[in-house]
């Protein structure tokens, strides 16, 4: 995140240095610890630590007019978010809000209209002039720090988001809508309550064989129809490399039919399904 902060009727502390910055000798700093862990629910921590050093805006801080923030930005998936943080902390972020390049950028922002601001440390060019700022207002801005996560360090259940639909004249049925990000479900009333009840590991099993094999199928298709266009959703991209890694290739478009692609899915589906199912009924070998 670039600001030209010369666009800005108000002081802005960064990391500017000379003549081109609006304080003399502040400091505005955040270091950020990366957990590269992610849980089974698509959660990772960042751990915080911002360091401040000029008074006026420390002093807006601890009165409640202002906030140390850390903007969220991902273009592929169109997140953006602003957190209102303490000094020093931890951050939990959604993996599956993400995809490819995101952008976290340290800042502090106001959280109350401000008269007649002012700092010692400002640059001589100011003069005695003083400033009204307003909430929203970006006072401090650190560097942007550059992330990228891809889908495939996720689990099969973050490239799919299920809602009910009680227009749906089936209340057992659902239908599958891809979206440029996820794959969403829409369950009939009735379909929701046993989609609930079949998510615990006892069951789980059964999901990867019928529902979740269905959108793989889905998915698989769309990709050998129109390569190009499924490559612009981040589902698709997905799935494509989750194929790679499983050393599967797609069928090609003039050779494609039902039972190909239905195998293929079955293959991608089998760990979450059939396998886990296996292990739950504690079935031996044959």
């Amino acid at each position: 995140m670039k600001l030209n902060t010369q666009a800005f009727p108000y002081p802005v502390l960064t990391s500017d240095i000379g003549d081109a910055a609006d304080y003399n000798d502040s400091d505005f700093q955040c270091s950020l610890l990366f957990n590269k862990e992610v849980t089974d629910e698509q959660k990772f921590d960042v751990d915080y630590n911002f360091q401040l050093s000029n008074d006026a805006i420390l002093s807006l801080i601890d009165s409640g007019s202002a906030s140390y923030s850390i903007h969220l930005y991902c273009a592929d998936t169109l997140k953006r978010e602003m957190f209102r943080l303490e000094k020093v902390g931890t951050l939990t972020l959604d993996a599956s809000d993400l995809y490819g390049k995101f952008e976290l950028t340290p800042m502090v922002v106001v959280k109350k209209n401000v008269t007649n601001f002012t700092s010692e440390d400002l640059n001589e060019e100011f003069g005695s002039t003083t400033f009204e700022l307003s909430i929203g207002d970006i006072i401090a801005i650190d560097d942007t720090l550059i992330k990228y996560i891809e889908f495939n360090n996720q689990s099969f259940d973050s490239l799919v988001k299920t809602s009910v639909d009680k227009d749906l004249e089936d209340p057992f049925s659902y239908v599958i809508d891809p979206t440029p990000s996820v794959i969403r479900i829409r369950l009939g009333t009735e379909m929701h309550k046993l989609y609930k009840e079949l998510q615990s590991k006892q069951h789980k099993g059964i999901l990867g064989m019928s529902l979740f094999k269905d959108i793989v199928y889905l998915a698989i298709d769309d990709l050998i129809r129109d390569p190009e266009e499924a490559d612009s959703q981040l589902w698709a991209r997905s799935f494509r490399s989750k194929i790679e890694s499983l050393g599967l290739e797609l069928p090609k478009e003039k050779q494609r039919d039902f039972n190909e692609i239905n195998l293929l899915a079955q293959k991608f589906v089998k760990e979450i399904g059939v396998e886990k199912l296996f292990k739950v009924l504690k079935l031996g070998a044959s």
